[in-house]
């Protein structure tokens, strides 16, 4: 028996609360008369790695689904052995944007299922993706100033050189694709040595878990996701470093305001076995001096949609 599923869009790429719709065709030289077809869209995120201990090999994983809808449809005796199923699944609004990384996933697919007396004939896969959105205009939290500080006496003991305070100033903590955000950095140099650059960095963070997969498996639930026996992971990559030329004397106070734009990436997003959000840092240190960083950092929430579109 061959089985296609036609989405009625290509590529199969779908908004939250869309409508996924599409056929499967099945063509055989035998009746479909009395076979029972199942077609089920599913989502999940996955999160799978190997860690080798030498004598042996080490599974580490977590599976929670996103979503799951199903639909059934008895076959009737066709003259022409071929049929012709419609299907249509909304997709909710709590789902996640379709993800990859090499030991982490949120993946979707539709399943075709041929059954008969009960049992699985064949079946088909194919995958269909959720759209990377989120609109900060849902989340009237993100749109407050943020502000952090902190102090450091620059330079090694016992020949410490004196304190350096910074001061980051962000209008708000949700920023969308493009946008450019304005950083205030404000550099009190109470030390003995010149400030004389300043970084910024945008990382992306990826925290997952996994759990030691045992030969009978285990059931993620609420009571193992709190579990502190869970192996946890992150992966980070630096999608915007900007280094910038200052001079702060010492004894001195500086301010000065650094427009970053936001690059397009995935949207900050949540579950409880797999996260991605951002981090931006802030760097002020003097290049003649060791151990003179000062560092700031704060998360930050990207999105697709600003706060004014």
């Amino acid at each position: 028996m061959k089985i296609q599923i036609n989405f009625s869009r290509t590529p199969p790429v779908f908004e939250v609360g869309e409508i996924i719709e599409g056929t499967v065709v099945l063509m055989d030289d035998q009746e479909f008369a009395g076979k029972t077809v199942s077609i089920r869209a599913k989502g999940k995120v996955k999160n799978r790695w190997y860690i080798s201990t030498g004598q042996s090999t080490l599974v580490y994983q977590a599976i929670i689904d996103v979503f799951e809808k199903t639909d059934v449809v008895v076959l009737e005796k066709s003259r022409f052995n071929e049929a012709q199923i419609p299907f249509n699944f909304k997709i909710p609004p709590n789902c996640l944007p379709s993800f990859k990384e090499s030991d982490a996933r949120i993946e979707y697919k539709i399943t075709v299922f041929i059954l008969k007396n009960t049992s699985t004939e064949t079946k088909h896969k194919a995958k269909f993706f959720i759209n990377n959105h989120l609109d900060l205009r849902y989340f009237p939290e993100l749109s407050q100033p943020l502000e952090i500080i902190n102090e450091k006496s620059i330079g090694l003991w016992p020949f410490k050189k004196g304190d350096v305070m910074m001061k980051v100033l962000l209008p708000r903590k949700g920023w969308a694709w493009g946008e450019l955000c304005p950083v205030t950095v404000l550099i009190e140099n109470s030390s003995s040595r010149v400030i004389d650059q300043l970084e910024i960095l945008l990382n992306q963070r990826h925290h997952f878990r996994g759990y030691l997969r045992r030969k009978k498996g285990i059931s993620i639930d609420d009571k193992l996701l709190d579990g502190s026996w869970a192996e946890k992971r992150k992966a980070t990559k630096t999608l915007v470093w900007e280094k910038i030329a200052v001079q702060v004397p010492q004894n001195s106070v500086k301010e000065l305001t650094i427009s970053l734009q936001i690059p397009t990436a995935s949207c900050s997003f949540e579950c409880p076995i797999s996260k991605l959000d951002y981090q931006l840092k802030v760097i002020a240190h003097s290049l003649h001096t060791t151990a003179s960083k000062v560092e700031l950092k704060s998360e930050i929430v990207l999105g697709s949609t600003p706060f004014k579109s």
